[in-house]
């Protein structure tokens, strides 16, 4: 059985400022050490206090890390009454586990403007080559060729724990080219219009990652908010 990897959130840097107004703007950066070979994905958001009560909360900032590119930045602002001035705050975050993936390797259009639509193989039992662990498959894909230039569309179907699965679709084993997509309605989604520079072959990596448990760092009590006019 492989090791498992510990993963550790590390704070890296801020800034919070606020104006005559009430209305507060804070920057947070963060690095997430430990990232195996596959990536991450992670949700976080910021937890503003003051006097032990929430008086501000972020929007939630999703990311997909790499070893090359491990930095998450949150952002959290709005007005505040002038009797809360936070100080403290706290960051929150899930990260999400690799569970499986899927290489597919489309037929490509030839001719500017045409497109070319493939369906997986079948293995010798009739079992299609583009399906993952968890019930995920890739269903197809649709490439259209723009002036040398790929367009991509997949129809991907997500297994029993679809509401808690992150997809990273990445092509051409480039992060450069990495979508990262977490938020469904149903377990059928549809990836479109991702673009891709026109080459010989092309390799659609589709990796699938499940959602674990929420977490928090420390509440840090250093929260210094320079004021501006």
């Amino acid at each position: 059985m492989a090791k498992k990897i510990e993963q550790n959130l590390i704070f890296r840097e801020k800034t919070f400022n606020i104006d005559e107004t009430g209305f507060i703007n804070g920057d947070i950066t963060c690095e997430l050490h430990g990232i195996p070979d596959s990536g991450t994905v992670i949700h976080a958001f910021v937890e503003l206090q003051s006097k032990g009560k929430v008086c501000l909360i972020s929007d939630v900032t999703k990311r997909f890390l790499t070893k090359a590119d491990n930095q998450i930045y949150m952002s959290v602002f709005g007005q505040l009454d002038g009797n809360a001035l936070p100080d403290s705050y706290q960051i929150h975050y899930s990260l999400s586990r690799h569970v499986d993936s899927v290489r597919a390797e489309p037929k490509l259009p030839s001719n500017m403007g045409s497109s070319q639509f493939t369906t997986p193989a079948k293995t010798l039992l009739g079992r299609s080559k583009w399906n993952a662990s968890g019930g995920n498959k890739v269903k197809s894909l649709l490439v259209h060729n723009r002036d040398g230039e790929f367009s991509i569309s997949s129809v991907i179907e997500l297994g029993k724990n679809w509401d808690r699965t992150n997809v990273v679709a990445r092509y051409n084993m480039n992060d450069i080219n990495a979508y990262l997509f977490e938020t469904y309605n149903s377990p059928i989604i549809f990836l479109s219009d991702h673009f891709v520079e026109g080459s010989e072959t092309l390799f659609c990596d589709f990796l699938f990652f499940k959602a674990e448990q929420w977490r928090e760092l420390p509440l840090s009590t250093e929260l210094i908010i320079d004021r501006v006019q």
